[in-house]
């Protein structure tokens, strides 16, 4: 069927974004609203349902066109809400970001952990739904818990009526069995959960009909896919290139045709669709680290640039790890410190280091994901395309080619690509890596490779 008009709502753990298409796909407008109802605290990291609802249908009104639309859905993974047997909630959406679970891991068997990951192919981290859902079945509310949500299949049945998750986000929930295609039994039975307390599984094309009661006129909803299997879609078409998305936090990611799993690196490997997994390495630490620099130090993204410009790296290191970290330590407890400071640093070297630490960070990542899955090359999404400074600093540390959208609405459509089974040329500019510089910041790398803990 062909529509007028697509919407599509990507949802995130900070905030939401609709976004306007006419027929060719050609964006129209967008709306954005940024979440002011999160619990956050160090432990718990919460979004508000009842909030999130009410921006969705808000937005849909802003943008609604007069007929034949459908909307695209694409949300977060690693998320939970729990649900009583009369529809009460009794958790709010519990993110990736909160560290409940994090005491679990030590209470359970290491050979039953690493059998889990190698047949889900989510990390062994609190980030797992599974060690969250492993606190709270250690919890009183664990009694009154019916049914498992995660942020997509929630808004699924708010729209539809129909209880349905996406493969992708059902493959990062650390209950689904990607070897097998199903839930997994071994997560099932030490949770103590049976199916119907699960939504069904379907592909990223399954549609229903947007409820009447929201008088938003005849629409499909789409069911769609995650954030990440998104941002890699946009570069379908460049098969050697990793994607990596930068922004709060970051992740470097290919697509691969078949699962990969490593032990030791503790990569993620989530199925896009029956010929594709989604392969890689998330961090805790990115614009974040940057937005934290901008406000502790009192400068800002101009001053940056200038000195990245100016300043040649010193033997300062900067350990970025302000957040603990995911990959590439998976290590909750991890600090970030400078090491090698002295006297003589300036202002401006620890600017410059804290600059690189980041960089360096994202490099670790890349270069693991490099040894299980080659690529030539980095196409890059998020709010570092905004700066050609940082993204240079980054090409010269990494020692690749950096492809940088020209237009940045381009990344909204990457679910939609999956679910026509398109690919869509996208406009884009190479960042070649100085190689001089690189050599310099290769000598650095290893010094900071050395210290880390």
């Amino acid at each position: 069927m062909s529509y007028r008009y697509t919407i599509s709502i990507d949802v995130g753990t900070t905030n939401l974004k609709l976004a306007r298409f006419d027929h060719q796909l050609q964006f129209e407008e967008e709306w954005a609203y940024r979440y002011q109802e999160i619990r956050s605290d160090g432990l718990h990291y919460e979004l508000s349902w009842s909030e999130m609802q009410v921006a969705i249908l808000r937005g849909l009104r802003e943008l609604k066109p007069e007929s034949n639309y459908r909307i695209v859905l694409t949300t977060a993974m690693h998320s939970i809400l729990l649900r009583d047997d009369e529809y009460h909630d009794l958790t709010g959406i519990v993110t990736w970001a909160d560290k409940r679970g994090h005491q679990e891991l030590s209470l359970i068997d290491d050979a039953f952990k690493e059998d889990l990951y190698l047949s889900t192919g989510t990390p062994i981290h609190s980030m797992n739904p599974f060690y969250k859902l492993y606190y709270h079945l250690r919890q009183p509310v664990w009694h009154s818990v019916a049914k498992i949500y995660s942020i997509k299949d929630l808004i699924f049945e708010f729209l539809t009526g129909e209880w349905w998750i996406d493969v992708s986000n059902a493959s990062s929930s650390g209950l689904y069995d990607s070897q097998r295609g199903q839930w997994s039994e071994l997560a099932l039975d030490k949770l103590q959960l049976n199916l119907a307390q699960l939504p069904l599984v379907k592909e990223c094309n399954a549609a229903a009909p947007l409820l009447a009661e929201f008088d938003l006129g005849q629409a499909e909803v789409v069911i769609g896919t995650s954030d990440g299997v998104s941002s890699s879609f946009v570069y379908r078409s460049f098969n050697d290139y990793a994607v990596l998305s930068f922004g709060t936090s970051h992740a470097v990611r290919v697509i691969a045709n078949e699962m990969r799993v490593d032990l030791d690196s503790m990569n993620f490997s989530y199925i896009i669709d029956q010929q594709h997994y989604l392969i890689g390495y998330p961090s805790n630490n990115a614009g974040n680290v940057l937005d934290w620099i901008c406000s502790v130090y009192q400068t800002n993204f101009k001053e940056l640039e200038a000195i990245i410009k100016t300043k040649t790296p010193s033997n300062l290191v900067f350990l970025p790890f302000l957040n603990g970290e995911r990959a590439p330590l998976w290590d909750e407890q991890a600090v970030a410190k400078f090491i090698g400071l002295e006297r003589h640093h300036h202002r401006e070297d620890l600017l410059m280091a804290m600059v690189c630490g980041v960089f360096y960070n994202v490099r670790h990542n890349v270069e693991n994901l490099k040894a299980l899955h080659p690529f030539k090359g980095i196409a890059l999404t998020g709010g570092l395309t905004y700066s050609r400074v940082l993204v240079q600093l980054l090409a010269d540390i990494v020692g690749l080619p950096i492809l940088v959208p020209k237009d940045n609405a381009a990344e909204r459509l990457g679910t939609i690509m999956l679910v026509d089974d398109l690919t869509i040329p996208i406009a884009y500019e190479e960042i070649a890596p100085d190689l001089n510089r690189h050599q310099v910041f290769n000598l650095n790398f290893q010094h900071y490779l050395a210290e880390l803990p």
